[in-house]
């Protein structure tokens, strides 16, 4: 068994090699999660790890917390080369959160490929979520240039609300200048990190270029779509503050979020920009990386 203690004060470990037991758990922590109806069960788990896969889990005492799981993939998306990981599944319980255990599980994830000679990380998150998005773009460095629309059909449970399960790929280069920043940067195991996580638009700022903003600050902001001009070098996507809540309370405003985020990721994207950033409740939309990376190298 593989065992890491965290940076953050040895409030939790990850450990691999884990037991029918442990497995049992992450079983659990679906259901918590995502619902009855999306498990993976544990004998499909204990075959991905024996062919050569990952499953961790993250332990506070002998608690499973936490856990991430991915098995191996071929290039299936724009920058990817070689061998890689498709990780499925990161996922943390309530009396896990605030602790660093889900950017704990991501840096695991991505030291495991590296003594495995793996150079990148796949996997999928929903759009509209801006407290994963910004984790994902902004916190661990990843870049998104495919939009899957309707991925994994309707999905249930209070992250999928019964809607289209639209996904934005991550693409996470392990060895990339920009990624080694955010592991110089990271303090993954501050409370104060993870509990920013989701950000706020507000109202946006006038001298942006804005392909879809929010009508109002709130709740209930509706989408508008504005056209951007094809030399534009950086278009922001706003999304709602909250879907989770709008799933609950208003689901059809939800849906005009959806469509509006979706048509528009969709469209930048076969035009070649690519997703780079999360940043005050929108995504940062580039034409080109080169410029722009220069710059941040210097930060």
């Amino acid at each position: 068994m593989e065992a890491e203690a965290s940076p953050a004060r040895r409030l939790f470990e990850i450990r691999t090699g884990l037991s029918h037991e442990d497995l049992l758990e992450i079983e659990q922590i679906q259901r918590e999660i995502w619902g009855p109806d999306d498990v993976v069960p544990v004998p499909h788990l204990r075959a991905v790890e024996h062919a050569g896969g990952l499953v961790a889990a993250a332990f506070r005492g002998e608690r499973v917390v936490g856990f991430s799981y991915g098995f191996l993939a071929a290039p299936h998306g724009r920058g990817m080369a070689g061998a890689g990981l498709h990780s499925h599944m990161v996922a943390v319980r309530s009396e896990g959160r605030g602790l660093g255990v889900g950017q704990s599980l991501k840096w695991h994830q991505r030291d495991w490929c590296l003594r495995r000679g793996i150079g990148w990380i796949s996997w999928t998150f929903d759009p509209l979520q801006a407290r994963n998005a910004r984790l994902n773009l902004e916190y661990l460095g990843a870049l998104a240039y495919d939009y899957l629309v309707d991925f994994y059909g309707p999905m249930s449970g209070p992250l999928g609300g019964g809607q289209s399960s639209d996904r934005l790929m991550a693409l996470w280069q392990l060895g990339s200048a920009r990624v080694k920043r955010q592991l110089a940067r990271a303090d993954v195991g501050a409370a104060e990190g993870e509990a920013s996580l989701a950000g706020d638009a507000g109202l946006p700022a006038a001298d942006d270029t804005w392909a879809v903003r929010p009508d109002r600050p709130g709740h209930d902001a509706e989408p508008l779509i504005g056209v951007v001009a094809p030399e534009v070098p950086e278009v922001r996507v706003a999304v709602p503050r909250d879907v989770t809540r709008l799933l609950v309370e208003d689901p059809e405003l939800a849906r005009r979020w959806r469509s509006a985020v979706g048509v528009t990721l969709t469209r930048l994207l076969e035009a070649g920009y690519v997703v780079a950033g999360f940043r005050d409740g929108a995504y940062v939309v580039k034409r080109d990386l080169t410029e722009w990376e220069a710059k941040d190298n210097k930060l």
